[in-house]
């Protein structure tokens, strides 16, 4: 019989990132939902809203630039934070670092 050893740790593997997927996943689906609540209570449309959202920036060129001009200095404020406490270390500076960055 010629059984590969590690089709154990493959298959948990597998199952481990199943898990993270359908994780984040959820929390998708969660948030979506709570801002359909909000624009609900607000008395607008949250499904033409969603729509709207998306086809404005993910459509054409420029609402695409946007979003990735927008998206710059979070990612380097979030990276300025979590490098630090990946080690050890605390970065209370991240606002003030988006504020002098941005």
């Amino acid at each position: 019989m010629s059984q590969n050893i590690d089709t154990p740790f493959r298959t948990s593997l597998l199952i481990s990132t199943l898990r993270v997927i359908v994780r984040y996943l959820i929390i998708f689906l969660v948030a979506f939902v709570l801002f359909g609540v909000i624009l609900l209570i607000a008395g607008k449309d949250p499904v033409l809203a969603i729509k709207d959202t998306f086809s404005s920036t993910l459509r054409s060129a420029y609402g695409f630039s946007e979003v990735i001009v927008k998206m710059i200095p979070l990612i380097f404020a979030a990276i300025a934070v979590a490098l630090p406490s990946h080690v050890g270390l605390i970065n209370v500076g991240g606002e003030g670092q988006l504020y002098m960055g941005a």
